[in-house]
């Protein structure tokens, strides 16, 4: 019977290799500002936009309705639309140009160490979703000087890493979060990813059709036979 159980073994792992994957659970998400914390960068209320400082960044948790332990943070991409009180935000399919994926792949790790590298990269995604791509246009919605705020000069230089990065590796999933505030107001869509699912090489799908032959072939002995190698 030994063999019986190792090759179940063999089979289930290289399903669970050949098809693993993380990504966000489907359904709606509450959200919560924290307070003196390293996260999300929104534009609140519109106050940063059209070259406004920075004033009052909220830090926003995302926390699934139905399991509590799927909880992260977020960028948002439409910072021309106020920040509603209290959304819940519903998980969908997220449709993201090839520019946007360059910062991720370019600048996304490095922007979960703190809150300054956090904000630098929200203003370098909103310069790709919503403005020139230019941070220091004065003709864009968002403009700062050179060597006038921190940040900003960050986020020009993930801006410039992005655009030598042509050829993607499609790291991550994407996935957008719309919502309504408590007020019935939409709030700012959401942008959140997760680490794609792995394309399986060669050796997994021969582990897999390995484990699945050796399964079938213990299905077809005959009782009796299995004594024999107990």
């Amino acid at each position: 019977m030994k063999i019986k159980f190792n090759a179940i073994h063999a089979a289930v792992f290289a399903v669970t290799v050949a098809l693993s994957g993380a990504s966000f659970a489907a359904g709606t998400y509450n959200s919560t500002p924290l307070d003196n914390a390293g996260g999300l960068v929104v534009n609140f209320d519109g106050q940063n936009f059209n070259g406004t400082p920075f004033v009052g960044i909220p830090v926003l948790e995302l926390t699934n309705t139905v399991n509590p332990q799927d909880s992260f943070l977020a960028f948002c991409v439409q910072p021309n639309v106020d920040l509603q009180q209290y959304t819940v935000y519903t998980a969908g399919q997220a449709s993201v140009k090839s520019e946007v994926k360059a910062l991720y792949e370019t600048s996304y790790a490095s922007a979960m160490k703190d809150a300054g590298t956090q904000k630098a990269f929200q203003l370098a995604l909103w310069e790709l979703v919503a403005d020139d791509g230019d941070i220091y246009a004065q003709t864009g919605s968002q403009y700062f000087t050179t060597g006038g705020d921190e940040s900003a000069d960050a986020a020009f230089h993930m801006l410039e890493m992005a655009a030598e990065h042509t050829v993607l590796n499609n790291m991550y999933s994407y996935t957008s979060f719309t919502g309504i505030g408590a007020n019935g107001k939409a709030s700012q869509e959401l942008l959140g990813v997760s680490m794609a699912a792995a394309v399986p090489e060669a050796s997994t799908w021969a582990m897999l059709g390995l484990g699945l032959g050796l399964i079938g072939f213990m299905g077809r002995r005959k009782p009796g036979q299995d004594q024999k190698f107990a």
